[in-house]
């Protein structure tokens, strides 16, 4: 078999052409008819065979040949057989392939090329011709992506999180439209977006900065379960309520794929962390205020405890001053009635 399982099918067909149908002919052109039909099942086993490329480039290949031998007839050439071409006389069309696709040995019948073990690890086999995409990478801004895996299970038959977060919008808000969007641009590490236009005119978006996945898909569902998790929980005013009380009413997480209920027990915790900075620095300002109001306090004491003493001590001087003015008055008098 030749490198190019299509050629070769070409080549196979046009052969077999030459050759008479039926049992009833030659032996030894039955026996080569059957070999050739042998040979060409095989072709069709090869991983690279294009049944409908192949097919196309047959028929182009029959009707130029057909098309010569009628030219031959017109000319009165006398020899009007028609060779089969051989597979470098085959034009063969475009072909979008990696440079080095092509098998550097040809492939046995029937082989299943991902049972073939005889390659070392270090040439990867057929996915090493794939190139894998890197754990990590530094988009145009300079922020690191991570890469994670957010496969749906195959035999999954629940709800992803993208259908429980429309699910939740539409219980929120029956005119609200959730869009999604690529943010990766060019990249092989695909990050998505989610905008919800609310009916109120409000419009709330996240987006993945620092993760992204193998694939938009599972960016969308990556994201869905943000979305969800935030919308369990929005943000308040003041102190966080630590969220017990949705906790125990929102379980529908516990119905996501495996791989998103870790993701929910992750926001969950930073979640916890983030309530937990927020309450201190709110207790933080209470005590600020409160401190600042004692303080206020304790010169407001002081200074009605200083006036009070002020003003006794007038009262007990005046009293003092009183008594003796009267015992003045009263000497005096004393002194006049004797005169």
């Amino acid at each position: 078999m030749g490198d190019d399982p299509d050629m070769e099918y070409v080549r196979l067909k046009l052969k077999m052409d030459t050759l008479p149908k039926g049992d009833g002919g030659d032996p030894g052109s039955v026996a080569q008819l059957r070999l050739l039909q042998a040979q060409l099942d095989g072709v069709k086993q090869s991983y690279f065979f294009r049944e409908k490329v192949s097919e196309a480039q047959y028929r182009l290949e029959r009707e130029r040949l057909n098309s010569e031998a009628l030219k031959a007839m017109l000319r009165g050439l006398s020899d009007s057989t028609v060779v089969p071409p051989t597979p470098s006389e085959v034009v063969s069309p475009p072909k979008h392939r990696p440079p080095d696709i092509k098998p550097t040995e040809p492939l046995k019948k029937n082989m299943d090329i991902f049972d073939d073990e005889s390659n070392d690890e270090g040439s990867g086999g057929l996915f090493g011709i794939l190139q894998e995409i890197p754990a990590t990478e530094t988009t145009a801004s300079g922020s690191t992506v991570r890469l994670l895996s957010m496969q749906v299970p195959k035999h999954w038959s629940g709800r992803t999180p993208k259908v429980i977060l429309q699910e939740m919008i539409t219980k929120k808000d029956k005119h609200a439209v959730a869009n999604y969007a690529c943010v990766s641009g060019p990249s092989r590490v695909r990050r998505a977006s989610v905008t919800v236009c609310w009916n109120d005119g409000r419009t709330q978006s996240w987006s993945m900065d620092d993760v992204g996945c193998p694939d938009l898909k599972q960016a969308e569902q990556y994201i869905s379960t943000v979305v969800l998790h935030a919308l369990t929980f929005p943000a308040l005013e003041g102190f966080a309520l630590g969220g017990t009380s949705a906790a125990n009413t929102q379980t529908f997480f516990r119905v996501l794929p495996p791989v998103f209920r870790n993701l929910w027990d992750e926001l969950e915790a930073k979640r916890r962390e983030s309530d937990d900075a927020i309450n201190r620095a709110s207790w933080a300002k209470l005590r600020a205020i409160a401190r600042m109001k004692l303080e206020s306090q304790s010169k407001v004491l002081c200074l009605e405890c200083q006036l009070r003493i002020y003003l006794t001590r007038r009262t007990v001087n005046w009293e003092v001053f009183k008594g003796h003015r009267r015992r003045e008055r009263w000497e005096a008098y004393t002194k006049y009635r004797l005169l």
